[in-house]
């Protein structure tokens, strides 16, 4: 009973971070939906599991299921119709992750940069104008 209750816990966990993030980005790059649905499948799920909790249509689903199975990432249980995440998944997901975090340290720094330059530009636009002159 307790584990099912865990389980559960943990897949409403997913299902508001997966809908947060599929809220604040319009369009998920191919690797981000094939994470999404190995992040689903890692408990075991079904297709309409998957695709409900992966905000994906059932053509879409299918086709990526279908190369998730031939890459290896998940395996399917024809008995449950269950789709679980491998040892080749868990490392994807691994490997996805620390490129996740390696993207946002980028973007940190992408703004930081974009922030020295605006403050280079505001630099330049006025020592190049009369001192009369209003800068907005």
């Amino acid at each position: 009973m307790r584990q099912s209750v865990k389980k559960n816990l943990a897949q409403a966990d997913l299902n508001i971070k997966l809908l947060v993030k599929n809220q604040l980005s319009k369009y998920r790059s191919k690797i981000e939906i094939v994470a999404d649905i190995l992040r689903i499948s890692r408990t075991g799920a079904r297709k309409t599991h998957i695709i409900y909790q992966g905000n994906l249509s059932f053509k879409l689903a299918t086709t990526y299921l279908k190369e998730a199975l031939t890459a290896g990432l998940l395996s399917h249980d024809e008995n449950t119709g269950s789709y679980s995440l491998t040892e080749k998944g868990n490392a994807y997901l691994t490997r996805f992750e620390k490129y996740v975090q390696g993207a946002k340290r980028l973007e940190k720094q992408q703004a930081r940069v974009e922030d020295e330059k605006t403050m280079l530009e505001q630099m330049w636009f006025r020592t190049n104008f009369p001192a009369n002159a209003e800068i907005t």
